[in-house]
């Protein structure tokens, strides 16, 4: 067994832990050797900071299944402005099937969900049992056009036909991304090569996606910040702007009161506050909101596949 030195490295450990967790977003299935030699770490100090990161639900590695590969048309944002008390509303939107996303944030509406439905009659359908609830004053609804950013982006899904074992080896990937190879194959009785291939077969057919999910709110690792904006010109140079930057974790266009939706991430809100003036500069903003996620409720984006 590896020996971690007294003295590995000169870089502080929340510096290594923030190196690896780029490392995993931009790879969320890469060895743990793999990072050591790209960030020039001892291996055992690496899987260490992963192990520590993944036990603790700091972060989560997962498979993220196309929403149309699995019927799912209709994306929306919804920002709830409660009446009394915001933990009731917020556990009742989490125990909906077709959420995947509750925060309790800062602000008027103080509930944010994102939920997805099969079609806009069933996405109304299900606003009208929410509005019934006795903690809920208004809502409103952004529907998500184009998902341009983040590892449940719109994509198109190329025909590809699975069978059992393929729908079980994605179940097990939503619930853990870095599964290998070897421990997938007695479940699905298939040899480790044969998983890889059928893995790799999903990915190329984006019927799935690897992504990682980080802890957020005042507990988590990182701040999260959403934002809304409206935008007096094209929309292309904002969205590049904005997606070629780390921090910016997902953008959306969408359709209601802000032309594009997204969130930031970072350790702390003095980047947050540069990133922001940094959006704040270019010239076609017309409206920027933002407000803060302070409590998660729910974040699952498994689904029975």
């Amino acid at each position: 067994m590896e020996k971690i030195p007294e003295n590995t490295s000169t870089r502080p450990r929340h510096e290594l832990t923030h190196q690896v967790i780029s490392a995993l977003r931009d790879d969320p299935r890469m060895s743990v050797t793999a990072i050591a030699q790209n960030l020039q770490a001892p291996r055992a100090v690496v899987a260490q900071t992963v192990d520590s990161l993944l036990s603790s639900d700091t972060i989560r590695i997962v498979a993220a299944v196309n929403p149309s590969f699995l019927g799912i048309h209709v994306i929306a944002h919804v920002s709830i402005e409660p009446r009394g008390p915001v933990t009731p509303i917020a556990e009742f939107i989490a125990s909906l099937h077709e959420s995947v996303l509750v925060t309790s944030i800062t602000g008027s509406h103080s509930v944010v969900a994102e939920l997805r439905t099969g079609t806009h009659a069933d996405l109304h359908s299900l606003l009208s049992e929410i509005r019934l609830h006795s903690n809920v004053a208004r809502i409103d609804t952004l529907i998500y056009s184009n998902v341009r950013k983040g590892y449940h982006s719109s994509r198109d899904v190329s025909e590809v036909r699975i069978d059992d074992a393929d729908r079980e080896i994605m179940e097990i990937l939503q619930r853990d991304g870095r599964a290998s190879y070897t421990s997938i194959s007695p479940r699905v009785s298939l040899t480790a090569t044969t998983v890889r291939s059928r893995i790799q077969r999903l990915e190329e057919a984006q019927v799935i996606q690897f992504g990682v999910v980080e802890s957020r709110g005042v507990t988590g690792r990182q701040v999260s910040v959403g934002f809304g904006i409206n935008s007096s010109d094209s929309l292309e140079p904002l969205i590049g702007h904005l997606k070629e930057h780390s921090d910016v974790e997902f953008v959306a266009e969408c359709v209601g009161r802000f032309d594009v939706i997204g969130t930031l991430v970072s350790k702390d809100f003095q980047t947050i506050h540069e990133r922001i003036e940094s959006i704040l500069s270019l010239p076609s903003i017309d409206k920027f909101e933002t407000w803060t996620h302070i409590h998660t409720h729910k974040e699952d984006y498994s689904r029975r596949v």
